[in-house]
């Protein structure tokens, strides 16, 4: 697994480093609620964890019906590639195009399941084109750089840019460059990454 990351720009960019691996459940229920008020709008809870090597997209729905409430809560996650530094437009565009798309399937499923084993009428939960579904913004800072450590010179070629220039703005952070293929521990590299992708004034010359 390298140690240089990227920065994908937009998430037809973001695509060619993940892959669906996995769907998970965390909650599934029903209950009957005879003369219950049916929904009006579902609009869905998303939650978003980025870890060092994956990305979880999670989604939380509450469906009423004049039967029953449904709550199903479930997850996608994608294997990164690469270390990745995330902008949060990437991220939330990502989410909406993307993540939601393959998600929603498996949660109207679910629902409908469910709906089938208690005996009731399924609710009116309709396929969902690419958009369709409005999340907002998923939360975050405006940019996650990866955790990933990484040595001088793999931040070197990450950065396109001499070793030596990378040693010198390190030591303008405070950060003391590690000899040779020795990497810089997590913190050390997220604040590297951060400030050569937020153009600080150390890291543009």
């Amino acid at each position: 697994m390298t140690h240089v990351a990227v920065t994908p720009v937009g998430a037809a960019d973001l695509l060619q480093y993940v892959e669906l691996t996995a769907v998970r459940t965390y909650a599934l229920s029903g209950r009957r609620e005879e003369g219950a008020t049916a929904s009006a709008d579902v609009a869905p809870e998303v939650a978003v964890r980025l870890g060092d090597f994956d990305l979880e997209i999670r989604m939380r729905m509450i469906i009423r019906t004049a039967q029953a409430e449904f709550e199903t809560e479930m997850a996608v996650v994608y294997q990164l590639a690469r270390p990745v530094n995330m902008w949060s437009a990437t991220l939330s565009e990502f989410v909406a195009r993307v993540g939601v798309m393959a998600l929603y399937p498996f949660v109207r499923e679910a629902i409908f399941a469910t709906a089938s084993r208690m005996g009731i009428d399924q609710p009116v939960l309709g396929l969902v084109r690419q958009g369709q579904l409005t999340i907002g913004d998923v939360g975050g800072p405006e940019l996650a750089p990866s955790r990933v450590p990484a040595s001088v010179t793999e931040l070197a070629r990450e950065f396109s840019t001499p070793p030596s220039e990378v040693r010198a703005a390190l030591e303008s952070l405070g950060i003391e460059p590690p000899p040779g293929r020795a990497r810089l521990t997590p913190d050390q590299t997220a604040a590297a990454r951060h400030a050569w992708l937020t153009a600080a004034p150390e890291f543009a010359g």
